[in-house]
């Protein structure tokens, strides 16, 4: 059967393109090609997407800083702009079991899931505020020995300034000449 120039131009009752099968197998191979690089894409950012999730995990020492806390494949892909749905397509599957199997290894590691989540940071408040007690009753402790050490401070300065004048005047009083004693002889009555 050969084909003319106008059965790519037939148009349908529905207003699409009558194919053939020649066309068919053309586009066929294009869209395949497209359809493939896109299942890679997706793959690759999913990948991206993790392993950002995982940066972002431990810079947040152990905890997921987005979605509550909560990890899941719905997650992943939405950091991977990807529709939900994608991951549940036949092409993907492989991807799947990868999310899956990285999830349970982050489960393992890290603090994951909303309640978890509030009770470690619930615990983390409380040691931050625990510490910052400490640090202001350690800070008003070192307040009050500064103020301490400025009265005594004072008073040894005090208690200095007047020995100093004490031995000032003590020296002045050796420089000056004193008129000599003399003692007048004794006779003796010999």
């Amino acid at each position: 059967m050969a084909l003319q120039v106008g059965d790519f131009m037939k148009v349908a009752k529905r207003g699409e393109p009558d194919r053939s099968l020649l066309r068919r197998k053309s586009i066929g191979a294009s869209k395949r090609a497209h359809h493939d690089a896109t299942i890679q894409n997706s793959h690759d950012r999913a990948r991206e997407a993790m392993k950002v999730m995982q940066e972002e995990i431990s810079g947040n020492r152990g905890v997921y800083p987005h979605n509550k806390g909560v990890i899941s494949q719905a997650e992943v892909a939405r950091r991977a702009s990807l529709h939900p749905v994608t991951l549940h397509k036949p092409h993907y599957s492989g991807l799947v079991a990868e999310i899956k199997s990285w999830i349970r290894s982050v489960k393992v590691a890290a603090v994951v899931g909303h309640k978890r989540v509030r009770r470690d940071l619930q615990s983390r408040l409380q040691d931050h505020e625990d510490l910052h007690a400490a640090l202001l009753e350690s800070h008003r402790i070192s307040e009050t020995d500064l103020d301490r050490a400025k009265a005594e401070l004072a008073e040894i300065s005090e208690r200095c300034r007047q020995l100093e004048d004490e031995n000032r005047e003590l020296r002045m009083k050796l420089k000056r000449p004193t008129p000599l004693k003399l003692i007048p002889p004794v006779e003796n009555d010999r």
